[in-house]
């Protein structure tokens, strides 16, 4: 069933259904669907106070997910745009920003319209008029923009895309939550302002469900949550130091926004009893997952086929459809694809091509139509005219039981040389010796020995450059280890050139 009221409807829909139903759950607080709108109310009426209209962008800079929630309905009472803060967001003038919310997390410089949030804004301003004289104009057109979204950033400046309310109904349309049964508690791992954590919410609202707000295990199974949503780093971090259960205490995990290996599926499933490994973009949503259930013997890296009225090909670079198994570019059609990008008619004409979207994924598709990602284009590294896939060195090193994160990357060193370098995060009190021995034979094993595909630096490093999302920034990181001493692996005696 296709919700066809505005966004901002949706809360009064369920205050009125349901009010006393839990809508936000944390480990010391609950928040009914009646609250939620109540303190909606309150902030879009200290918007309007302020000065938000209909013709407002608003940018919401705060970690809080209740604050995000609330801020992000608030701006859809008042008719208003918004979008996550920035110092890229900030710094376009095309994204027509009139308004700046914050927590206080960070330091702003005192101006007209940036305006720090408090703890009076959840409660009715008392120099304003009453709640039944207040006039909130909400969103008048389903093809109203609610929320301005923007890509990754991985590979440089994120690009930002319109998601009108039209357009954000059916993101939440998808079978997120298929095979949950009831009412859906659910948790989410992505960045509280990113499209698919508000469509989770929102998705989960619309079932008139619960969204548990928390970053630990055990805290969301105190809560009875039932599904998790996150990015393949974001589970890592939530079962890292998590005792093993006997059985899973989680029900269901979509994992989205990065490459899965086998491995790791098979430590997810010993934490949630079925684990959906997801496929899609910001600009088409999700298209297709996989689905591993506990207790199966079958762990595939496949993403799956496409959901219904999704479609996938993968074609080579005349834009020709390639057989099954032949590996090319992929792209995606969907009904949720988003037109295009704001103010960059370049980008737009590149990855946007008639009903389809090329997300700058490489892969290739089963007999079956199952998709199977081998990486991003901007993952095939170029070492000294030899293509490198980032993605299968990466999963060599993270395959050993010490290594927490790795990353490849290309290096030009002292003599203008480019060379594959990595950096690895390690648990603490491992032996380096040891470890750059077993990982040496790991590497050269996944590259078939081919010592041009193997790391001829690694550094160790506290943290893997990565963005909210999980995803790596690769073009970041040579300059990150720039003073950092670096190490080489011992390899192997057979191997080639």
């Amino acid at each position: 069933m296709i919700y066809t009221k505005s966004i901002d409807q949706l809360l009064f829909d369920c205050a009125s259904s349901h009010p006393d139903r839990i809508a936000i759950k944390t480990e010391k607080q609950e928040i009914s669907y009646k609250l939620l709108l109540d303190l909606t109310l309150c902030f879009a009426a200290h918007l309007k106070k302020e000065g938000v209209a209909r013709s407002s962008c608003v940018a919401i800079d705060t970690k809080d997910k209740i604050l995000a929630v609330i801020g992000a309905f608030a701006c859809a009472v008042q008719g208003a745009r918004w979008l996550e803060a920035s110092n890229s967001a900030l710094s376009n003038k095309y994204l027509g920003i009139t308004h700046l919310i914050h927590d206080g997390r960070r330091q702003y410089a005192k101006g007209r319209n940036i305006i720090r949030v408090h703890p009076g804004w959840f409660k009715w301003p008392a120099d304003g008029p009453s709640l039944e004289d207040m006039n909130f104009p909400g969103l008048l057109s389903a093809q109203d923009t609610w929320m301005i979204a923007h890509s990754s950033g991985t590979t440089g400046m994120p690009k930002y895309m319109a998601v009108s309310s039209e357009n954000f109904w059916k993101k939440t349309q998808e079978p997120y939550f298929d095979g949950v049964d009831g009412v859906v508690t659910a948790g989410y791992l992505f960045p509280s302002l990113s499209w698919l954590a508000m469509t989770v919410s929102v998705r989960v609202f619309f079932t008139g469900g619960t969204i548990v707000v928390g970053n630990d295990y055990n805290v969301l199974v105190s809560c009875g949550v039932k599904h998790v949503t996150g990015s393949p780093t974001h589970f890592q971090n939530l079962i890292r130091g998590v005792d093993e259960p006997s059985s899973p205490l989680i029900g269901n995990a979509l994992i989205g926004g990065g490459p899965a290996s086998k491995g790791f599926l098979d430590t997810m499933l010993r934490y949630f009893g079925v684990v959906d490994y997801a496929y899609g973009s910001t600009e088409a949503s999700v298209i297709c997952t996989n689905r591993n259930v506990n207790g199966s013997r079958s762990r595939s890296v496949s993403v799956g086929r496409p959901w219904p009225g999704c479609a996938i090909e993968v074609v080579d670079e005349n834009g020709d459809k390639l057989p099954p198994l032949a590996e090319g570019e992929i792209r995606v059609s969907s009904p949720s694809i988003v037109p295009g990008y704001i103010n960059d008619i370049e980008s737009t004409n590149m990855a946007f091509k008639g009903a389809w979207f090329y997300p700058g994924d490489i892969g290739y598709l089963s007999e079956n139509g199952d998709l199977t990602v081998v990486g991003r284009s901007n993952d095939q590294l170029n070492i000294g005219g030899a293509k490198v896939n980032a993605v299968v060195v990466e999963a060599a090193l993270t395959q050993h039981n010490d290594v927490v994160d790795a990353a490849c990357f290309s290096l030009v060193d002292e003599n203008e040389q480019a060379m594959l370098a990595a950096v690895i995060k390690v648990e603490d009190g491992v032996g380096r010796e040891t470890l750059l021995k077993e990982l040496g034979e790991a590497v050269s094993v996944s590259v078939q020995y081919n010592r041009s595909k193997i790391p001829k630096r690694i550094y160790f490093v506290d943290d893997v450059p990565r963005n909210e999302n999980g995803k790596i920034v690769r073009y970041k990181i040579a300059d990150f280890v720039r003073e950092i001493d670096y190490v080489c692996l011992s390899l192997p005696e057979r191997g080639g050139s």
